[in-house]
């Protein structure tokens, strides 16, 4: 196109000044330096005129451009790869599998996740809703945990802490839940449970268990973990005093970790 309007402009100009100075070397440097000054100040148009008539190519494929310089991107590409919500993803998190400290399934770190996730009076993340959910989809006699139980306390969860912490209780005790960042709560943790036995966290199976989420976190999985610790006498959490207990005690004793998964 740039090309093509000099050649017309060009002649034009040098007969139109040939004529009127009657000089045709002088108008024909002038005709020179007008081709080459019009290039720079031609270029933007030309760019937009092409990106114009690319964008109506587009339309006809009933392709939508919004923004012209979308089209010289995509003029760049080899392969272009897209995603839309409900084609490959769903947009929905899905709770994966719960496990106990030895990655085998586990319904008490299910029963746990599912009542910090059920008590809280916060907005519900969409974790929270997927723990709920498959509970409730699965039914049974862990779908009506939550009735043997009746909240205490809540310490919501914030991202300086990254934990969600609850206190219930039942007839016989009351008991902290305390749900989260798995690096978060291991740090809080003194004691784990192997295969329902209560064993001291020590430092080799603190390594382990951060192993076993960095593993799972690999195969594109999120991993929580989900700790317990029954409230003493002496520092039960009364409505006046549990937000301050849970502040101010080392969380749980036993350690269960809840993994979740993303789809």
């Amino acid at each position: 196109m740039l090309i093509a309007f000099m050649l017309v402009m060009v002649p034009i100009v040098l007969i139109i000044s040939g004529l009127v100075s009657k000089n045709w070397a002088s108008s024909a440097l002038f005709c020179i330096s007008v081709a080459v000054g019009i290039t720079p100040e031609m270029l933007p148009m030309v760019i937009n005129a092409n990106l114009c008539h690319a964008a109506l190519k587009l339309a006809k494929l009933k392709v939508i451009v919004k923004r012209l310089d979308s089209v010289q991107s995509m003029g760049g590409m080899d392969v272009l790869c897209s995603d839309k919500t409900g084609t490959l993803t769903e947009d929905e998190i899905r709770l994966y599998k719960a496990v106990d400290a030895t990655n085998s399934e586990s319904e008490r770190t299910l029963r746990y996740a599912y009542l910090n996730a059920f008590y809280q009076d916060g907005m519900r993340n969409a974790i929270d809703l997927a723990i709920v959910k498959d509970v409730n989809d699965k039914g049974g006699e862990i779908s009506n945990v939550a009735q043997q139980y009746q909240k205490v306390a809540e310490l919501p969860f914030d991202f300086e802490r990254r934990l969600l912490s609850i206190v219930v209780a039942d007839d016989s005790q009351e008991l902290m839940i305390v749900k989260g960042a798995a690096e978060e709560v291991l740090q809080k943790c003194t004691r784990l449970l192997i295969g329902g036995t209560s064993a001291p966290l020590t430092n080799e199976r603190h390594d382990q268990l951060m192993q076993l989420c960095t593993s799972l976190n690999e195969q594109g999985t999120r991993v929580l973990a989900v700790a317990t610790r029954s409230v003493a006498d002496e520092n039960s959490c009364s409505k006046g005093s549990s937000h301050s207990w849970i502040h101010q005690n080392k969380m749980p004793a036993k350690l269960s970790a809840t993994y979740e998964n993303g789809e």
